[in-house]
């Protein structure tokens, strides 16, 4: 039998459990070091019942340091509730989702703010980079129309005239979702961008265009799907 490759670190007690669901943070999803994972699985749902949501989602995502016993844990707690359950998969996803943009109800979008750390575009305290779960957090609220659509405009124009170290995709791509903007107007808006990058922007744009071509929010009008691969 192969050995996991992974080192765990086992919380012993509901304090303990407590105090890594209220420190969890978006990031603490997509880097880490460890799983974390619970001796008695039973101070799982006591622990959660003190949790914000935010960071029950957190800790239930598929690509997150939950070990085996934690994870399944956190989710049964859910009580098979299908909304959290299926924001916990579609959080766990790539960027872009290969999966819909989930529809949210009015209850879910203050701990999806939560997770989004600010607006498209913005940078967020630990580095310049959103980790993945807070870029799909913003994209499931533009889709929600919670962004004003002006603001997220803006942004997106601006995406790569940040500086050389930071280009806003995630941006980009809350323009290319939201119900207020045209996403082909968007999409050419983009294309004009693309000679004055280097390849993995242009790489990274590519994909965006591709992507929101494939979910019908624009016809790919002027879009060789042989670039940027």
């Amino acid at each position: 039998m192969m050995s996991d490759p992974w080192s765990q670190r086992t919380l012993d007690d509901l304090d303990s459990v407590q105090r890594w669901l209220s420190s969890l943070r978006p990031r603490d999803c997509v880097y880490y070091a460890y799983r974390i994972d619970v001796a008695d699985p039973a101070v799982v749902a006591p622990a959660l019942a003190q949790a914000s949501v935010s960071s029950r989602l957190l800790a239930g995502l598929r690509s997150g340091p939950a070990g085996p016993v934690l994870r399944p844990a956190v989710l049964a707690a859910w009580n098979g509730d299908a909304t959290a359950l299926a924001l916990t998969e579609y959080l766990s996803d790539w960027f872009p989702p290969l999966a819909p943009i989930p529809d949210v109800e009015p209850e879910w979008l203050s701990p999806l703010r939560e997770i989004a750390l600010g607006s498209p575009g913005d940078r967020v305290e630990h580095g310049l980079f959103p980790s993945t779960p807070t870029k799909l957090a913003r994209l499931a609220l533009a889709k929600a129309g919670d962004y004003p659509a002006e603001a997220v405009m803006t942004e997106a124009e601006a995406a790569y005239k940040k500086g050389p170290h930071y280009y806003a995709h995630d941006a980009v791509a809350c323009a290319l979702v939201h119900p207020g903007l045209d996403a082909a107007d968007m999409a050419t808006k983009v294309m004009e961008t693309l000679p004055d990058r280097g390849w993995r922007s242009r790489r990274k744009t590519y994909r965006l265009l591709r992507w929101a071509r494939d979910i019908g929010r624009w016809d790919g009008a002027r879009l060789d799907s042989g670039h940027g691969r």
